[in-house]
């Protein structure tokens, strides 16, 4: 990958995850807390917060991990999707850390 491309690349992924934060944000946390599914879902399930936001994180990471090792195979657009949503979840992870 030159550095052009990795620019390119990079601009396309920040584009990508501001549009993706709007999309869940408005989803999964209606008020003003963004981490509101978070603290909901560790309630749910008797989890602390980050350990709760990292199970779902391993979710996307496995599923990329099987389409590495040939196992599932996904597409250009199914993994967009996954390394997306990783993105994502550790802004969200790093959130929890400074805000939760």
């Amino acid at each position: 990958m030159t550095d052009p491309q990795f620019k390119e690349l990079f601009e396309d992924c920040l584009e990508q995850i501001e549009s993706l934060s709007k999309a869940k944000g408005s989803e999964y946390s209606p008020d003003t807390d963004r981490l509101q599914n978070f603290k909901e879902g560790s309630k749910v399930s008797g989890l602390p917060v980050k350990t709760y936001a990292w199970a779902l994180v391993c979710k996307h990471i496995t599923s990329v991990r099987q389409h590495n090792l040939g196992e599932v195979i996904l597409s250009q657009e199914q993994l967009r999707e996954k390394y997306g949503d990783i993105r994502l979840y550790t802004i969200l992870l790093e959130g929890i850390e400074r805000y939760a």
